[in-house]
């Protein structure tokens, strides 16, 4: 899958700071190490939508996720990076979706680098949550399966029990 990153690059104190606020899946794409294309169809794409969706931000870089990868950066990788996101406020978010591992990069000294570290939060983003539910023909995207907690289940039982047991006691004058 693919995805282009959209958001805020500020400076600030000799720092960089760059604020990704949303996504938009690039459909119709096929990815893999070997093959990334970004042709006139794709942009045209993304444009459109993004002038429809998030038209108060600008692209800031692109995501990957690719099952299987090393996160090592390739020819194909790097040559797509440069051509369509050149410059240092522009990353790559690569995730390998079997493992969950991720990884920012930054082109830097005339290289993909891979950043140390990154921060992630999460706020209320009513532009990001409609382009979620449009694109999902309004169906809910929560998870619909719920798996019981133990922990809690356990726990309720205990107290129910330690109840019952101290309303014998107090019925039997057991104190």
């Amino acid at each position: 899958k693919a995805a282009i990153l959209l958001g805020e690059y500020h400076w600030s104190g000799g720092n960089s700071y760059l604020f990704i606020t949303s996504a938009l899946a690039i459909e119709n794409m096929e990815v893999s190490p070997e093959h990334i294309v970004f042709d006139d169809k794709i942009w045209g794409q993304i444009y459109e939508e993004n002038n429809k969706y998030f038209p108060q931000q600008e692209i800031v870089g692109w995501f990957i996720s690719l099952p299987g990868f090393n996160m090592e950066l390739n020819d194909v990788i790097r040559k797509n990076h440069l051509n369509h996101f050149a410059g240092s406020d522009k990353v790559l978010f690569v995730v390998e979706p079997g493992e969950w591992e991720e990884a920012f990069f930054v082109y830097e000294n005339n290289q993909l680098n891979r950043q140390p570290g990154f921060y992630i939060y999460y706020e209320k983003n009513e532009p990001m949550q409609a382009y979620m539910i449009e694109k999902s023909n309004n169906q809910s995207i929560e998870v619909t399966e719920k798996i019981p907690d133990r922990a809690v289940s356990d726990f309720r039982k205990n107290v129910q029990k330690n109840t019952e047991n101290k309303k014998t006691e107090e019925n039997t004058g057991n104190k």
